[in-house]
């Protein structure tokens, strides 16, 4: 008997327009237009809580820290692990199959990106929790049903996306965010399909997408 694949119910849940209205109204703080690809998740984390509520996340290939920065100013009492290798993937890695060039930045390149994120997200102090190392080690460091959301943009490989989801999404609490980026592109939406249950809703902003994990029964 072949698998169906699941089919995903894709909604924008916010345009730009409304993105900027929410920002101005200041529903939560600090979200402006440019930082719409936390927008997507920021809206679904405050559905039913407040900003300043504690939180703990996690993001899944940090690169510069540009993300992180946007979360860790959103949430003021966010503390968040920054997962990445900050070296180029070894031979045979699955990202070396994508066309995304920065499966093949040097490890100079690297050591550069680590320095910017470091100085980049100074501000945040203990809130930014560094785990330097591959994502399948890191997710031994957190303990499962410990986080409110995760953000995956690693390998975006299909191979990469669905080890990445597969190590990170047990971390993430009941009724947590799951979310990533680079929908549409590489082999993440295909991934995806395949991870997802059926009658999971996964929302889509751009390349941006998130959703709710079940709540346990």
């Amino acid at each position: 008997m072949v698998k169906k694949k699941p089919t995903l119910t894709r909604r924008l849940l916010m345009s730009e327009e409304e993105l900027r209205e929410a920002a101005a109204e200041r529903r939560w703080a600090d979200v402006k237009c440019r930082t719409i690809n936390f927008g997507i998740i920021a809206q679904l984390l405050l559905e039913n809580r407040k900003q300043t509520d504690p939180f703990v996340g996690a993001e899944i290939g940090v690169f510069r820290g540009g993300m992180s920065r946007e979360i860790l100013r959103t949430l003021p009492n966010c503390v968040l692990y920054l997962v990445d290798r900050w070296g180029p993937p070894k031979e045979g890695d699955s990202y070396l199959t994508t066309v995304d060039l920065q499966a093949f930045r040097t490890f100079a390149n690297h050591q550069e990106d680590e320095r910017l994120c470091r100085k980049l997200l100074e501000f945040a102090g203990p809130r930014a929790v560094y785990l330097k190392m591959e994502l399948g080690q890191a997710a031994l460091q957190v303990e499962d049903g410990s986080l409110d959301f995760i953000y995956l943009d690693a390998d975006h490989s299909k191979r990469g996306t669905k080890r990445a989801w597969k190590r990170w999404e047990p971390k993430v609490k009941p009724g947590g965010i799951v979310a990533g980026h680079d929908w549409g592109t590489y082999g993440v939406t295909e991934a995806m399909e395949e991870c997802v249950d059926k009658d999971t809703a996964i929302c889509v902003d751009r390349a941006t997408w998130a959703y709710r994990k079940a709540e346990q029964r």
